[in-house]
């Protein structure tokens, strides 16, 4: 409340805000420890009710000696559950696309692999986080002349924006 902050009294400020957060333990004992710091600082704090902020510090410097803190708040409860959200269709995506019997995997327009199912990532013989860090393309598990005619047909995907059928075969 407005009549709060314009006390300048932490105590009270913490005295109505404490009982709403999820782990107030957590929250006490890094402000105590920020007090006493000239760092900047961003935590996230839970509240009960579900709401997230976001918590940014910064020392308040008076003379060249630290003086306080100045602190910022900022909902962020929208984007948390977003992200969440995300997370979850990630995980929901990757499950099923890694126990379907069939060879899924996504290519960017540079023709680099950007994921593989655990079916490919066998076949390939190599880690989808390894794949991720690399610039693997079809030149790094097929023959020359397949790889371009690979090469070939993605582009046409792409150019044209339909699906298309072909077989390829991978090195022994």
């Amino acid at each position: 409340p407005h009549e709060l902050i314009g006390t300048g009294e932490d105590d009270k400020l913490l005295k109505h805000v404490i009982g709403q957060l999820a782990e107030p333990e957590v929250f006490l004992s890094r402000v105590e420890e920020l007090y006493g710091s000239s760092e900047e600082d961003l935590g996230v704090l839970g509240f009960k009710d579900g709401r997230t902020f976001e918590r940014f510090s910064s020392p308040l410097k008076k003379d060249g000696k630290l003086d306080g803190r100045v602190w910022s708040f900022r909902d962020i409860t929208e984007r948390k559950q977003a992200e969440d959200a995300l997370r979850a269709a990630e995980w929901l995506f990757s499950f099923y696309v890694d126990n379907i019997d069939a060879y899924v995997y996504i290519k960017d327009k540079e023709g680099n692999y950007t994921f593989v199912n655990t079916k490919t990532e066998k076949l390939f013989k190599i880690n989808r986080d390894v794949l991720r860090e690399q610039n693997y393309t079809d030149f790094d598990f097929f023959d020359k002349d397949t790889a371009e005619k690979i090469a070939a047909s993605d582009r046409r995907v792409f150019d044209s924006g339909e699906s298309i059928g072909c077989e390829e075969a991978s090195r022994p």
